[in-house]
C-alpha cells in the first residue's frame, strides 16, 4: 500500500511537475518509513519472532529484487 501511495505521487509530480510536490514525495517517504519501523516492524517482530526476522533478510523493504530467471 505504501510503494502505491508512493507511486501515485510519482504521478503526480509529473503531472504537475511542481517542486513542491517533490518536496511532498520526500516527506511523505521519510514519514512512512518512520511509521513502518516504529510501529509496523515492532510489532511483526513481538508476532512472528524468528520467522520475521528471516523475512526481513529474504525481501527488500520498498522494493523487490530484480533476479534473472535463468539459473
Amino acid at each position: 500500500m505504501y510503494v502505491g501511495v508512493l507511486f501515485i505521487q510519482v504521478g503526480t509530480i509529473v503531472w504537475y511537475g511542481t517542486l513542491a510536490q517533490v518536496v511532498y514525495w520526500f516527506f511523505l517517504f521519510i514519514g512512512f518509513n518512520l511509521f513502518i519501523r516504529a510501529n509496523e516492524e515492532p510489532y511483526l517482530r513481538k508476532t512472528f519472532g524468528a520467522a520475521y526476522e528471516q523475512y526481513c533478510r529474504d525481501v527488500p523493504r520498498w522494493l523487490p529484487r530484480v533476479r534473472s530467471s535463468r539459473r
